[in-house]
């Protein structure tokens, strides 16, 4: 009884399981005693342990900063509505009382969310900050500030969280100060009545030799390989390395980060922006339809001007990683060249960019062009127009000044330098001037190089991101059976795959049939990715149908490419850095077709320079010649093939099917390493052309050769 006792003073914070189960003990042991000491002793009993009950879950709104103003005259008079949606369902909403009249509105109000039996990772909590309309008070009237939401059991695993608002189109929520703020919302939860403890210890408490602070917006493969940098930095240097990215990719992220990282972390930090959310809209889906050289130059143009509503969040970011450890480098992606060198100027941290997309860094050669041009219209007058003056860095950087630099907007370059205290600066000018490292995560020899670059533009080895985990690098069922029993019929694979381009199933199943009805060679096709909404035809999904009944063909919507890339015979992939490589690294023959969105086309065009797939082919052309590619490729006696079996080298001689687990990881590691130690300085704002800085390093690089080659002689 005295052991009840204690455990019933520990009860408040224990979990009720355990209580049921001490009663459950408590109870059975009484049976060894008299009927009348047990009746009395099982009164005491329900006393001290009372049945369990279900514990309350209780959301409490804190705090908001830098609320925007809504309204012409004074500060909003902000709320907040709390949502519980179940799939897809509202099953809950509350909100709390209004703050008037300030920026920083303060609640404390707590919001039980009663009569939830649902495993808390089903549940969706979402958070609408909302201003009060009073000269029409209706909730219809009253406007729509931000919003954030995250899974209750997200938010069950840590005391407290300060959640990034954004607006509907996926965009940071900013007040408009000097400079401007990003909008924030702090919450927690209790368990019970009882604020949550025992959450693990920010990896930030510990001193790490460096502290690198990545940036990097766009889709998962902008993405994936500083993942893999990062595991690379934690692991076999130590480091911390905090990504500041989409809040699409925190679980990514930091499902990731926990997986071989040494004695290092990777931490996460939200950028703001939804880049899948703002390229579903109709708008953004007839660009990407467009086949044009125009088009393709004019998005490569506003890629960066994008996301520059991310550039006052990543600003707040970096002082509060600051806080906890000061920044050795900062390492933005291509999208955020132009922010990253003021955020390096701005906070005096030196930058070295990580660059998937070369074709983005300008050159005046002549045969360096922004975009690959394709076949696109059938008009051969109309394609060399748009060749000539629509694919050139000249036509390039015109059309990104517009972007970048437009008066009418909040968000221009130029202001955002200006709301930091900065002065005009191009940001092509200081790269060259400056001899700004720009680090291509790509073999020497992968294409030429322009001899205008400056000479700490350098490419150093592929990159890819795997798991260390037992258990990991495996194959589905359905997948390894599709496979397995291909290869018993004698069938030779092809594997085709978009990642997330938006290719129509219907588009896709009509090649997938083609080739696998009309290929001479006996086949079999996996198809890997989403499966798009479209409906196709009834006659398509019938014969689509029969060829998966017959084992020829399967839609699967995930595999681990590293493995599944090796048991295939010929790849059709969308043009992506990682895929195409994957795919390369093989020495298999590789067709990339799909929407060819910018470094898409590039990729088509290093496959068919290698000699090892034909010239990239927009998805609306390729049933033309899918059958055609397929023929050639599972030929024994391919070109294609014979090509592949030679290209893994790259000018190397070791070639690069580097052992598993570590593809190009330390090699970009290493050189990131080297540039640290050679002294790396802060940006500083360079104003004029861009060219007369290539210019400059054309010569430079000229003169360097002509010593070196005179030295060479010499000796």
């Amino acid at each position: 009884m005295e052991a009840l006792l204690k455990l019933r003073g520990e009860g408040s914070g224990r979990i009720y399981s355990l209580l049921a189960a001490a009663r459950k003990a408590g109870t059975d042991l009484l049976y060894h005693i008299s009927e009348a000491a047990r009746a009395r002793a099982l009164t005491l009993l329900r006393v001290l342990l009372p049945e369990p009950r279900e514990e309350i879950t209780t959301i409490v709104v804190h705090s908001a900063s830098a609320v925007p103003k809504m309204d012409v005259i004074g500060h909003s008079d902000t709320y907040v509505q709390v949502s519980a949606v179940i799939d897809g369902r509202l099953a809950f909403s509350a909100a709390t009382p209004i703050i008037k009249g300030t920026a920083d509105p303060v609640w404390e109000h707590e919001i039980p969310l009663d009569g939830f039996s649902q495993n808390p990772s089903d549940v969706t909590v979402r958070f609408e900050m909302m201003d009060k309309d009073h000269l029409l008070p209706t909730d219809r009237t009253n406007e729509f500030i931000g919003q954030a939401e995250l899974r209750l059991a997200e938010l069950l695993k840590q005391p407290s969280h300060t959640l990034l608002m954004q607006n509907r189109s996926g965009d940071p929520v900013l007040r408009w100060s000097n400079p401007p703020t990003p909008c924030e919302l702090k919450v927690s939860a209790q368990l019970g009545g009882r604020p949550l403890s025992g959450a693990a210890a920010s990896s930030a408490t510990k001193q790490y030799p460096k502290h690198i602070f990545m940036m990097s917006r766009g889709t998962r493969g902008d993405v994936q390989p500083f993942l893999a940098l990062a595991r690379g930095m934690a692991s076999q240097r130590g480091w911390l390395v905090t990504i500041c990215t989409e809040l699409a990719w925190k679980d990514f992220v930091e499902g990731k980060a926990t997986d071989g990282c040494g004695d290092g972390a990777v931490r996460f930090l939200p950028s703001g922006g939804d880049t899948a959310l703002q390229t579903s809209t109709w708008v953004a889906g007839q660009a990407m339809k467009a086949k044009t050289e125009v088009m393709q130059t004019i998005m490569m143009a506003a890629a960066e001007s994008n996301f520059f509503a991310s550039a006052p969040v990543i600003a707040t970011m970096i002082e509060r990683a600051g806080t906890e450890q000061a920044i050795d480098l900062l390492v933005p992606g291509f999208t955020l060249t132009g922010v990253g060198l003021l955020l390096s100027e701005r906070f005096e941290i030196p930058l070295a960019a990580f660059c998937l997309q070369p074709t983005c860094i300008p050159s005046r050669d002549p045969e360096w062009r922004n975009v690959i041009p394709i076949e696109s219209h059938g008009l051969s007058l109309l394609e060399r127009v748009e060749k000539g003056y629509f694919t050139s860095h000249a036509a390039l950087q015109s059309l990104k000044t517009c972007f970048e630099s437009a008066p009418m907007s909040s968000l221009s370059l130029p202001k955002l330098r200006g709301y930091y205290g900065l002065s005009p600066s191009d940001t092509w000018r200081s790269v060259f001037e400056q001899d700004i490292p720009m680090v291509i995560p790509m073999l020497p020899g992968t294409f030429d190089m322009p001899g205008d670059w400056n000479p700490r533009i350098e490419m150093t080895d592929f990159i890819f991101l795997r798991s260390s985990a037992p258990g990991a690098g495996k194959l589905s069922q359905d997948v390894a059976q599709f496979c397995d029993e291909a290869r018993k019929a004698g069938r030779k694979l092809v594997l085709m795959t978009f990642s997330s381009m938006p290719v129509p199933r219907a588009v896709m199943l009509e090649c997938a049939v083609k080739m696998v009805d009309h290929c001479k060679h006996a086949m079999s096709l996996i198809y890997v990715g989403p499966q798009q909404q479209d409906k196709p035809p009834k006659a398509l999904m019938a014969r689509t149908d029969e060829l998966k009944a017959d084992g020829k063909l399967l839609e699967a919507a995930r595999a681990d490419f590293g493995v599944l890339f090796r048991e295939m015979d010929a790849f059709i992939v969308h043009g992506g850095l990682g895929s195409t490589v994957e795919a390369m690294r093989m020495k298999k023959p590789v067709c990339v077709t799909g929407i060819l969105l910018m470094d898409q086309r590039f990729w088509g065009k290093v496959c068919h320079e290698k000699g090892i797939g034909p010239p990239p082919v927009h998805i609306d052309d390729f049933h033309k010649s899918c059958v055609d590619f397929v023929d050639e490729a599972l030929d024994p006696q391919s070109s294609w093939l014979a090509a592949a079996a030679t290209t893994g080298e790259f000018g190397r001689s070791d070639g690069f099917l580097e052992p598993r687990g570590k593809p190009g990881v330390a090699a970009n590691v290493n050189h990131f390493a080297e540039l640290m130690e050679s002294g790396l300085k802060p940006v500083r704002a360079c104003r004029g052309s861009w060219v007369e800085a290539a210019d400059q390093c054309r010569v430079s690089r000229s003169s360097a050769a002509e010593a070196e080659a005179e030295t060479a002689s010499a000796a």
